[in-house]
């Protein structure tokens, strides 16, 4: 499991093993531009992010893109959003942005956020143009957020947990909304370390305004 590297006292175990989960996370995925970035004070802060660029195969019928697919945990959301894109006349390339963090708290990322944020293009369409003349390739919201957060629970169980840390970051999301929406941001997921056990994820989306999809948590 990777969860405990990215919090290790070495920067550059973080490093790795933030850039080890986002490859095997976007394995069905074309990667490009993979970039570490060093903030001296978000590091004193314990906060270690990256960027990453990536797209779907044009040939999506390809048989090993496919068995990279099911081997995965795929996203509907993401595979309608790829199947659109892929059966498009367009030939440009649909080049989307990923951001992966790690945060030692919710203290933390909230003092951070706006920072990070950053790191994705601001492509808010122009409403005064029509669809095939927006200043960028997509047109609808594409790049995504994945965030790994250190969340404290005395809950004595995991649905109870659940539902505590669940209320914090559904707060958390409503007040960086309009951030994530400027940016384009399909969905933000969090995924929580826990003690002996799985991580738990929370992956809130767009097209719900933002709220949680509890259908792949």
């Amino acid at each position: 499991m990777l969860t405990p590297f990215f919090y290790h006292d070495d920067k550059n175990v973080i490093a790795a093993a933030l850039e080890v989960y986002v490859r095997r996370a976007y394995r069905a995925y074309i990667m490009h531009d993979i970039v570490h970035h060093v903030h001296s004070d978000l590091i004193q802060k314990g906060v270690h992010f990256m960027d990453f660029r990536f797209r779907f195969p044009e040939k999506a019928a390809d048989d090993q893109q496919l068995t990279a697919m099911h081997q995965r945990s795929y996203s509907v959301s993401d595979a309608l959003f790829n199947m659109n894109k892929a059966g498009g006349s367009s030939t440009k390339e649909i080049w989307r942005v990923g951001l992966m963090v790690s945060v030692p708290s919710l203290a933390h990322l909230r003092d951070s956020f706006s920072q990070l944020i950053e790191r994705i293009p601001f492509r808010e369409p122009d409403q005064d143009l029509p669809e095939d003349q927006q200043p960028h390739e997509l047109t609808e919201p594409s790049d995504v957020v994945n965030i790994a957060l250190q969340m404290d629970s005395d809950a004595e169980n995991k649905k109870d947990e659940d539902q505590k840390v669940l209320k914090k970051l559904s707060a958390f999301v409503d007040e960086v909304k309009a951030l994530l929406r400027g940016r384009w941001v399909r969905r933000i997921t969090f995924m929580i370390p826990r003690k002996a056990a799985l991580p738990a994820y929370f992956t809130f989306r767009e097209r719900l305004d933002y709220a949680e999809d509890p259908v792949i948590r």
